[in-house]
């Protein structure tokens, strides 16, 4: 098996793990929602209203992942200062791949 060089990149902390607070749309409620991905690439988002509950996916998580960073450094020009996202302000993680 051949041999495989890696790269370090950096990009928005939101693109592994973020948090919300969503409202409801009758306005009463707020819900907490998750979105993270793992290691493996696998995507996980978590509501705790009853449509995710029943269904998986409700509108509070796609609401949710519309406000997610999605700036990386190897396919975006804006530079990191001060280790902060050059997007949101939000913090960045270093993340390495295979190549």
């Amino acid at each position: 098996m051949p041999e495989l060089d890696t790269i370090s990149v950096a990009q928005c902390a939101q693109l592994s793990h973020a948090e919300y607070l969503i409202p409801s749309s009758n306005g009463r409620d707020t819900y907490f929602v998750t979105l993270d991905v793992l290691p493996s690439g696998e995507q996980i988002a978590e509501c705790g209203c009853p449509g995710a509950k029943y269904h998986g996916k409700c509108k509070h998580i796609k609401e949710a992942e519309s406000k997610v960073c999605t700036w990386h450094s190897q396919f975006d020009e804006e530079q990191i200062e001060e280790d902060k996202c050059p997007r949101c302000g939000g913090p960045i993680e270093y993340v390495r791949f295979a190549v």
